[in-house]
């Protein structure tokens, strides 16, 4: 098996694979020694001064948006953080495509996103390439994925 078919499993550039595919790519990983590899990249994550969180909303319209944007970037660049704002319009293909994006982006090094789907299939990508993130107000059915929500009902009552 040639190494960019390795590369492409592992850093999940390509659609799901059948499991026995995937065991025998996990197997030769170990094999061929190519897992050095994949932990030397794994590690050269830059975090520092020019580390990016990014934050992936669906639009910017919204002063929910806005707001909570504007209260991250705050305290990220307190923190020293250079934050970076995506909008996905509500388009799940573009939301797919902006999070391949990162994957491929070294300096990002955390996500925060107000997702679009509410299946954790489309995060998968994500979790694989070791970048960690929270979704905020959406619930994923198989509790997968770390999530932030709020009592919007009882807020309206409460307020």
């Amino acid at each position: 098996m040639h190494f960019h078919a390795v590369d492409t499993y592992y850093w999940a550039l390509l659609e799901p694979v059948s499991p026995e595919l995937c065991k025998k790519v996990e197997e030769l990983i170990v094999e061929t020694g190519y897992i050095n590899k994949i932990n030397d990249k794994e590690m050269k994550m830059l975090v520092g001064k020019k580390s990016i969180i990014g934050i992936i909303v669906p639009a910017l319209v919204s002063s929910i948006y806005s707001n909570f944007i504007e209260d991250l970037r705050e305290i990220f660049s307190a923190l020293g953080y250079i934050v970076a704002v995506y909008v996905t319009d509500d388009d799940l293909s573009y939301e797919s495509s902006l999070i391949q994006g990162v994957i491929t982006n070294k300096r990002i090094v955390g996500m925060i996103i107000c997702p679009v789907s509410s299946d954790s299939k489309n995060y998968e990508k994500l979790k694989r390439a070791g970048i960690p993130f929270v979704c905020l107000d959406r619930v994923f059915e198989d509790y997968s994925v770390s999530c932030i929500t709020s009592e919007n009902v009882r807020g309206i009552y409460d307020g």
